[in-house]
């Protein structure tokens, strides 16, 4: 399992034969917002 996802995270149904599983994902790491720097030349 990854760092912060544990099993009881995990679930499962089967229903009319159809099995559904809901995994959640992990949060991803926001990635620092763009800036732009003007460069005059």
């Amino acid at each position: 399992m990854g760092d912060t996802l544990t099993e009881a995270d995990i679930g499962a149904k089967l229903e009319h034969g159809v099995l559904s599983l809901n995994i959640p994902k992990k949060d991803e790491k926001k990635l620092p917002e763009k800036k732009v720097i003007m460069i005059e030349g």
